[in-house]
């Protein structure tokens, strides 16, 4: 009961700084400021400090090969245009796969690889394709943004994403999913030696 009741402790804490924006767990921690200067940290107070943590991958960037393998007559329309349609195939082909259920039965059901992002990324899809209907955001910016986490989907496929996702766990509601995938850094022409 002890345990049970120090697990449920840890995970609160977790939860709370999480929301907080003290810290989100990352793949590789490195603590700079975004724009990679020391001006904005020394314009902090002294006795603050500014920690921004992001998920740092080592990828070789498969979108371009990856859109080239897509059959033209597969793609559906998109709201968004013809090249997030492409990464939308792309991005369904990677995370869903199909199986008959038994033997003799006819119903086939749906899994997915990695369920945590592909429903972080559908949830996205819904919250921009919903902003934009509402004219709270432009479709140059939705587009930008859509085609940003399509990018950084399906290139960590292959890699392992057990923290990013457990962060994509904590994160509540569509906006805050944006903010995870936004502390993402994508490392391009990295070669495995």
């Amino acid at each position: 009961m002890k345990t049970l009741y120090l697990i449920l402790l840890v995970v609160i804490f977790i939860r709370v700084t999480v929301i907080s924006g003290q810290e989100i767990a990352a793949v590789k921690i490195h603590s700079s400021n975004e724009s990679g200067d020391n001006a904005s940290a020394n314009n902090l107070n002294s006795g603050e400090s500014k920690k921004i943590t992001v998920f740092n991958f080592d990828v070789n960037n498969i979108v371009p090969e990856e859109l080239k393998k897509v059959p033209e007559e597969m793609t559906e329309t998109h709201f968004l245009g013809d090249q997030i349609a492409k990464k939308m195939y792309v991005f369904k082909d990677l995370y869903t796969y199909r199986e008959v259920i038994a033997i003799g039965n006819p119903t086939i059901r749906t899994f997915f690889n990695k369920p945590r992002i592909h429903h972080s990324v559908k949830k996205i899809e819904k919250y921009i394709k919903r902003s934009v209907n509402k004219g709270e955001m432009t479709l140059d910016d939705a587009t930008a943004m859509f085609n940003n986490v399509l990018d950084i989907a399906i290139n960590i496929y292959n890699m392992n994403t057990d923290q990013f996702e457990d962060s994509l766990r904590l994160a509540g509601n569509a906006t805050d999913i944006i903010l995870v995938f936004n502390k993402v850094r994508l490392n391009y022409n990295y070669v495995n030696r």
